[in-house]
């Protein structure tokens, strides 16, 4: 594989000039911004958490359907972290054979 193309060379080109001419930038953050900022935040983590719940809930309720049906919490764990290997391979390749 070719390690210098051309679009290479223009790229490192394109990044060493701007690193060598940089240009004076007058920037101002008020404190309203910030507090826009982080409440922002909090909003996108929580939507993020719920997302992750709604995930997570199936398996933890296979998980404990498993572990009252096997008595034992040892091959209920086993089994479901199998199947999550199971449907994370089975994932990735349906995304690799769509892409």
């Amino acid at each position: 594989m070719k390690l210098w193309t051309a679009k290479t060379v223009k790229l490192l080109t394109s990044g060493l000039i701007l690193l060598v001419c940089p240009q004076i930038v007058f920037g101002y953050i008020d404190p309203g911004t910030t507090g826009i900022v982080f409440s922002s935040l909090a909003y996108l983590l929580g939507i993020l958490g719920a997302f992750i719940g709604f995930l997570i809930w199936p398996f933890r309720r296979f998980f404990q359907y498993l572990s009252a049906r096997l008595k034992r919490k040892g091959w209920a764990l086993v089994i479901c972290v199998t199947a999550l290997v199971v449907v994370a391979l089975i994932g990735t390749t349906i995304v690799y054979l769509i892409i």
